[in-house]
């Protein structure tokens, strides 16, 4: 299977058989996401969007996709689902906590996830819950499993996915700006819990220069200044990684595909 990843939290996977899914698009006022990847025609090939939560960063994206294809399949959290469908998006699969679906031979099945959910209005302060956090657990055809953790903290479900499900590869949530998992966190989720072959961090940010719309993510950044302390924060993981060489970590800047097998 081949994964890029796409902006801080958002991935692309293509399956062996060339079934294309997109884990938490952002998309709109997206800084990070890359300008030549977001051509209306790259997007229409997007065949599953997979959303974990309805937070500003990890869902819009599912517009300007349905826009671009109007066939593409959405699977979400219940009240996450008909939230999308009173938006007119077409083909949303609610789904709940422990439930699995097969789209296309692929098979999605929601987990538990320690993190909020909802509809926020920032210039308000007004949100509108739309059900839990939830990661997935997504076995492509070949049985080939992604552990898409979403936003995170450390809970002990980590432990029953990973005996269960036996995921070959995590997406690990990796911060410092008070959201999400540290590095000392994550490394115990990695090795002492989940215990996959491979292992991909995120939610970290680049130096604003290095975004593909500079000027867009120094805005972000102001907006939410604690997130400044997320630039370069996988760097620890990384480094406390490198005693575990049982574990293959792959570190993805934003634009950057990985052949995983």
């Amino acid at each position: 299977m081949r994964i890029q990843r796409m902006s801080a939290s958002t991935f692309r996977i293509t399956s062996d058989r060339g079934k294309i899914i997109m884990v938490d698009p952002w998309l709109k006022d997206d800084p990070m996401w890359p300008l030549e990847e977001r051509d209306p025609k790259k997007l229409a090939e997007t065949d599953i969007i997979a959303i974990t939560h309805g937070h500003l960063d990890h869902y819009p994206g599912v517009f300007e996709i349905a826009k671009a294809n109007d066939e593409v399949t959405v699977v979400a959290v219940l009240e996450m689902a008909f939230h999308l469908r009173a938006q007119g998006i077409k083909n949303v699969l609610p789904m709940g906590i422990g439930g699995t679906l097969n789209i296309y031979g692929i098979k999605f099945t929601t987990v538990n996830c320690a993190h909020s959910s909802s509809i926020l209005d920032p210039m308000t302060g007004k949100s509108a819950w739309v059900g839990p956090a939830v990661g997935y657990v997504i076995q492509l055809e070949d049985g080939f499993k992604v552990y898409a953790c979403g936003d995170t903290g450390l809970h002990t479900d980590m432990k029953l996915i990973g005996e269960f499900y036996r995921p070959d590869v995590v997406l690990v949530p990796v911060a410092g700006s008070g959201f999400v998992m540290d590095a000392e966190q994550a490394v115990y989720a990695v090795t002492q819990l989940i215990r996959p072959r491979y292992v991909i961090p995120f939610h970290d940010f680049p130096e604003p220069s290095k975004a593909a719309i500079p000027e867009g993510m120094e805005a972000f950044l102001q907006f939410l200044p604690q997130s400044r302390s997320s630039i370069g924060a996988a760097k620890p993981f990384l480094e406390m990684m490198k005693r575990y060489q049982e574990y293959k970590v792959c570190y993805l800047e934003i634009g950057q595909s990985a052949e995983l097998v």
